[in-house]
């Protein structure tokens, strides 16, 4: 049987194949190449492995297999061999074989083919050994794809995926941040997705990555359930102190992620403790309306009871004229409580106006005052003053203040 050089290069094409995936990227790469240049001595080597392929005689295709490599001698000849022996690895399940083909693909040396080309059928063949449970193989087939393409963020995430089921959970969080990292460089949108098997590996193995990824994640989808989601896992990714998880509340009650009736009674004495009566009894109040605060309950009754006491017997008519003394005191301790107190009522202009001045004043935690700051001016609807001020924001609050940075840049 003689072998044209068309003959050969398309010799796939003829042939019953499973539809895999891999196979397909073979089928559409031999399509695109240019004809192969096969010296005479080539076709001679690969006539017979030909014959043999189309026979199914597997003692007579191992043989033809062992002569072909000692016998084609140009790079487009070492090619077609790749691409024959590919064929018969995908059509008999054997991934080495495969492997073998793609490693010979790339070795040959042909302009037939480019390292994009090569790279997709490894990481096409790495997904099938994915799915057959079989990581090791995968990740090998993984890392040859990504030598080929550097860039290659499929192939990265593909290589997080098998890291993760092998437990090599540092070089995973690493291989989800590269790939992330390199398709936010390139100007790309990351597929959601990437996003949350990242997020979810690291909040289960208690990784820092935890905090960077979900802001990039709610920078790129900032949706209700994904706020909800990621201030669920910052929430319970530490014990934090009483401030962070107050204000960690108002940032989830701004974005409607409240969901529990424990949310919103931890909230509500949080609040009572911060001298808040106002907005404890506010919050309470939304808790019933979602059905979740019940007077029924022992909890809840004293809450209430406590948050209406506290409300009696504050001063908020008084408020206006101690907010104007409390410019002129020494200190800004004044003006901190104050702002407290416009803010929980839900006058964030007025309380941004006094936690500026304890700011100014000082005599207060300035970090935390420059929260609440940029708290009130994001509440308020000012995201430039917020941002401001809460990128201002260091040590204990640093965090939180960046989530609330999002809710300006995001929810604005």
């Amino acid at each position: 049987m003689k072998l044209t050089m068309t003959a050969i290069a398309l010799a796939m094409a003829g042939m019953t194949v499973p539809a895999t995936a891999a196979y397909a990227a073979v089928q559409e790469e031999a399509a695109e190449a240019p004809t192969p240049e096969l010296s005479k001595n080539d076709r001679k080597v690969l006539a017979p492995l030909q014959e043999a392929m189309n026979a199914g005689d597997m003692a007579a295709i191992d043989a033809a297999f062992a002569a072909a490599v000692a016998g084609v001698d140009t790079a487009d000849g070492k090619y077609v061999l790749a691409q024959l022996r590919l064929k018969h690895g995908i059509d008999n399940d054997l991934p080495a074989q495969m492997e073998k083909a793609v490693d010979e693909m790339a070795a040959s040396g042909t302009a037939l083919t480019t390292p994009a080309k090569v790279g997709e059928i490894y990481r096409q063949l790495g997904s099938m050994r994915y799915q057959a449970d079989d990581y090791e193989g995968a990740l090998r087939l993984y890392d040859k794809a990504v030598g080929q393409v550097p860039t290659d963020t499929q192939a990265i995430i593909l290589r997080a995926e098998a890291l993760t089921h092998l437990n090599r959970t540092d070089e995973a969080m690493k291989a989800y941040m590269d790939a992330i990292g390199k398709q936010r460089a390139a100007g790309q949108p990351v597929d959601e997705n990437w996003y949350r098997r990242a997020i979810v590996e690291a909040s289960d193995a208690g990784r820092p990555e935890v905090i960077p990824l979900s802001r990039m994640w709610l920078s790129e989808y900032p949706t209700d359930e994904n706020w909800a989601s990621v201030l669920g896992f910052y929430h319970n990714s530490a014990d934090h102190t009483d401030e962070v998880y107050l204000n960690l509340f108002r940032l989830r009650r701004a974005v409607a992620a409240l969901s529990r009736a424990a949310d919103y009674a931890d909230y509500a004495q949080l609040l009572l403790l911060d001298n808040n009566p106002g907005e404890a009894l506010s919050v309470l109040t939304d808790g019933q309306g979602a059905g979740m605060i019940d007077e029924g309950t022992l909890r809840h009754k004293e809450l209430m009871a406590a948050a209406r006491a506290g409300e009696a017997e504050s001063e908020r008519g008084t408020l206006d004229a101690d907010a104007e003394r409390a410019k002129s005191r020494d200190t800004g301790v004044a003006a901190y409580n104050i702002g407290n107190l416009y803010y929980g009522y839900g006058d964030y202009a007025k309380a941004a106006e006094m936690f500026a001045v304890a700011v100014e004043k000082g005599g207060v935690d300035a970090d935390r005052a420059k929260l609440r700051l940029g708290m009130a001016l994001a509440r308020a609807g000012d995201a430039e003053g917020a941002k401001a001020a809460l990128g201002a924001v260091t040590g204990t609050y640093a965090t939180l203040a960046q989530y609330w940075m999002l809710y300006a840049d995001t929810r604005l």
